[in-house]
């Protein structure tokens, strides 16, 4: 090796190291600067949500401390607390604003999750802490973010933001300090950096692959013109730009794809928090107007029994004016009272001659059994079939008919109203609670489709169905994005209850400023991927222009063109038929790049499958566990997409790995092993397709099964017309994945032998040696001569004259064929002349053959012949 080679091979290794460094180092600098992106942006979204929650909370309590300026004996408010403490993932601490003189802050109420401290110094606030505290009235995300602090709770740490109530309405000032966990609102943000750096690292790595390998390729082989110029900085840097700019893409799609999943993420879970607590508030809402209509019936009942007991003892005072009395007092509708017979003797309402009924349908049929010694009896809300109100009836006996004259039982009604007062919070306020700007939440009727409760109370009463609701969302466990109301939301339905309730984020808050920080996240792509290329390609001029002339005529690389004319450098084509064990060096470099794609993709999705397999695999990763084992609905989904893509990812990594150990297997076995091995390599990857297509209509909600049972009609109707159509389509298939030829080459079929123009989904095209094209079904494609798999030899016949004179003209052609063969640059090897193959009479028939590209092949055969015919022509020799 000479001096100046060993020297320019030590600074490639040098810019093959420093290129790694570089790749780390710019890597880096991206999931840097993705992680300051996501504070400002996505973070914010987070933040937005968490300021509504603070301000709900904030006005429970206050409301609470105005009403009964207590909180730490308040359980029913506890438990109110935690529920949206839980929506919101916030926990809250109220402290007294001033000390106790001891420098402590007296602890005021704490949420159920965090230690049972009794001053805000034991959770680690310190005094610097709360000296510069804003007041309550305006939180905002930008202050959030701007001032929260961070804070370790029994070792666990959080952010804490800190603000002042000194309302003149409350008793003390206090501080309310709402601290948010920092791993759980870290994790999704952290998983998508993550992701979208790594798509980063994979694509400079590729890149860098690529240019490298140029690099060498140059400096190991000697260039003809074509392969020059294919291989010179114009068209590299041309080439280079290209993948740049589909890497630009893949950045793109990547950014847009996650941040808008975790958005999306986070709102379900969120939505899943609000259904947990919404369940739990509406059980809760249940037993406390249980309760409270139980304790009000006793009420009215023991009120009922007192009266009687009342006219018991002073049977003087049963009058109408008297019962109305008594009904003013409690809000009752009227009293009557019966005889021994069950006829009316008295009301305060004006009734005359009503008993009580002997009919088993009437009302007041039941209230016959107080004649017979029942002590009472409460009917439940029913119409009064006396004034047609919604009413409750008590009814109560009374003493003997000798202490009480003609009384015999007591029958109150009591307005539904007064007892069902004050005994169940509004729901739609529960949900008003649990919502932030954005998000909508309703309650609808399944039968009716009526809106019976909202977090909007306009509405309220409005059918849902009128309001774009569609009959697939009206279905409890639908999860998914549906039209209601004149906008697209992202949300959930779950039946509690015979109810259906709703929870939903608006479309627009979910890709709310995700277009400027995708934008901003592809520019920084194409800043950091050109530093790595404008490094690497530092100086290729003029090092192409001094090893491209040195070293072995390359011949691994040839010029292709489109069937518009562009040009595109590849691998010779025969190198295709070679098994993918070949040496590295002996690809071309986008092969060489595409290898280490394959690797790193199969190591990234092994790595992922390592990850989701752990017991851990909703802390490292929760938002793609969430996309392989959540409970989203099938359809037309982002989580439907990202399912998609990683399981298209995994079956090309196991498929990658299968063909890997297949054609290892192959090279270690003969002609028959090779047969087998190919026959599986095809089976792996149409079992790979056909199990990708399946799982993908299986995402996008469509049964696979369902559809291959109406394959019989589908069947029957084909046969009927659509025969050939479905044959050239299915050859054209399998023709792409067999690889049996591709355009470029150069084929015969039945007789035409052309350059492969295209391969449709339906036919083939081939154009001729005259420029005419050919255009076949792909069905008739049959017995297919593919001659691009080597180097063709072009054969020339000569006749001469087998006189005296013939040894001469022998000599002749030995001697000047190899100079004609250095004039023709298409001839690989040769001419070669093999002899005289054919005797008739005195004239004698040699033969010359001529090793070319088959696509080069009449072009050396123009030029030969002109060039043997001018050699000649100039010795004085006359062909025959």
């Amino acid at each position: 090796m000479s001096l100046e080679k060993e020297k320019t091979l030590n600074a490639l290794k040098r810019k093959k190291r420093i290129g790694i460094a570089l790749i780390i180092v710019l890597t880096l600098a991206f999931g840097g600067f993705l992680t300051w992106r996501v504070d400002n942006v996505a973070s914010r979204y987070e933040m937005e949500s968490r300021t509504m929650g603070m301000r709900v909370l904030d006005d429970i309590i206050v409301h609470e401390l105005m009403a009964t300026g207590d909180l730490k004996e308040n359980y029913a408010l506890k438990a109110e607390l935690n529920g949206i403490e839980t929506v919101y993932n916030t926990k809250l601490l109220i402290f007294s604003a001033s000390d106790n003189g001891a420098g402590q802050h007296m602890v005021l109420y704490s949420s159920q999750d965090l230690p049972g401290y009794e001053t805000a110094e034991e959770y680690g606030i310190k005094e610097e802490m709360t000296a510069n505290v804003h007041e309550a009235d305006e939180v905002t995300a930008d202050m959030l973010m701007r001032e929260a602090k961070g804070i370790v709770i029994d070792g666990i740490p959080y952010f804490i933001f800190l603000q002042k109530r000194t309302d003149s309405s409350l008793r003390e000032g206090m501080i309310f300090a709402y601290i948010i966990p920092v791993l759980k609102t870290s994790l999704i943000m952290i998983e998508q950096m993550l992701i979208i750096s790594l798509v980063f690292l994979i694509i400079a790595i590729v890149l860098f692959v690529w240019i490298y390998a140029t690099i060498k390729l140059v400096f190991d082989h000697s260039l003809n013109n074509e392969q020059r110029e294919m291989l010179g900085r114009k068209k590299i840097i041309r080439r280079i730009g290209n993948g740049i700019s589909i890497g630009g893409i893949i950045i793109l799609i990547f950014a847009l794809l996650f941040i808008a999943l975790s958005r999306l993420f986070t709102v379900y879970q969120q939505v899943d928090n609000s259904f947990s607590v919404l369940a739990q508030r509406i059980k809760d809402n249940k037993d406390q107007e249980e309760s409270a209509i139980a304790l009000n019936k006793e009420k009215y009942t023991n009120y009922a029994t007192e009266i009687a007991k009342d006219i018991t003892a002073n049977p003087g005072r049963a009058g109408s004016s008297y019962l109305q009395n008594r009904c003013d007092e409690i809000g009752a509708d009227y009293i009557i009272l019966f005889d021994e017979n069950g006829d009316e003797y008295v009301s305060n309402a004006g009734f005359v001659g009503l008993s009580l009924e002997t009919d088993a349908s009437a009302s007041t049929y039941e209230f016959r059994r107080l004649l017979n010694g029942v002590p009472s009896i409460l009917h439940d809300l029913d119409t009064d079939e006396l004034t047609g109100r919604t009413s409750v009836l008590v009814g109560v006996r009374m003493g003997k008919p000798e202490y009480t004259g003609h009384y015999k039982a007591l029958l109150m009604s009591v307005p539904s109203g007064v007892i069902y007062a004050g005994a169940e919070k509004d729901v739609g306020t529960i949900m008003s609670e649990l919502v932030y700007d954005g998000m909508e939440a309703f309650a609808v009727d399944p039968e009716t489709r009526e809106i019976i409760a909202a977090s909007d109370d306009s509405l309220v009463g409005k059918n849902a169905t009128a309001l774009g609701l569609e009959e697939k969302v009206l279905t409890g466990g639908y999860k998914d994005c549906f039209s209601f109301n004149g906008r697209q939301y992202y949300g959930k339905c779950e039946e509690i209850d015979g109810i259906l309730y709703y929870y939903a984020s608006e479309g627009a808050e979910i890709w709310k400023n995700i277009i400027g920080y995708v934008l901003s996240v592809v520019a920084i792509y194409f800043i950091l991927i050109m530093i790595l290329v404008v490094y690497m390609m530092y100086g290729y001029e003029k090092f192409f222009e001094i090893w491209s002339n040195i070293g072995d005529q390359l011949k691994a690389v040839n010029t292709l063109r489109d069937k518009d004319g562009r040009e595109k450098i590849s691998i010779d084509p025969s190198k295709r038929w070679k098994t993918y064990t070949s040496d590295y060096g002996a690809l071309a470099p986008i092969h060489e790049a595409k290898r280490v794609l394959n690797i790193a993709l199969v190591i990234s999705i092994a790595a992922l499958t390592i990850v989701l397999g752990s017991d851990y695999a909703e802390v490292f990763s929760p938002m793609i566990t969430y996309v392989l084992h959540g409970t989203w609905s099938k359809g037309w989904n982002l989580f439907s997409f990202t399912n998609i893509f990683i399981m298209a990812c995994e079956i090309f990594a196991v498929a990658t790995v299968l063909n890997f150990i297949i054609t290892l297997s192959i090279n270690l076995m003969g002609t028959k092993g090779e047969t087998i091995g190919r026959l599986l390599l095809s089976l792996v990857k149409y079992a790979s397709i056909i199990l990708f297509i399946y799982m993908m209509m299986l995402n996008l909600g469509f049964d696979p099964r369902t559809l291959l049972a109406s394959l019989g009609l589908i069947t029957f109707a084909v046969s009927l017309g659509a025969q050939e159509l479905i044959k050239d389509i299915l050859a054209g298939l399998s023709m792409v994945f067999e690889g049996e030829y591709q355009v470029g080459d150069i084929i015969e079929v039945g007789g035409f032998r052309g350059k492969v123009l295209e391969v449709g989904v339906r036919t083939t095209k081939l154009e001729g040696r005259g420029g005419n094209i050919l255009i076949i079904g792909n069905s008739n494609v049959s017995n297919v001569v593919n001659m691009t798999r080597m180097n063709s030899w072009y054969p020339l016949e000569l006749r001469f004259s087998g006189g005296a004179s013939f040894p001469a003209t022998e000599e002749l052609l030995i001697k000047e064929l190899p100079t004609i063969g250095a004039n023709i640059p298409e001839i690989i090897s040769g001419p070669i002349y093999k002899g005289i193959i054919g005797l008739s009479g005195d004239v004698v028939t040699v033969s010359i053959i001529s090793e070319c590209d088959e696509s080069d092949i009449h072009k050396v055969e123009r030029s030969l012949n002109k060039e043997i015919r001018e050699m000649l022509e100039k010795n004085g020799i006359k062909l025959l």
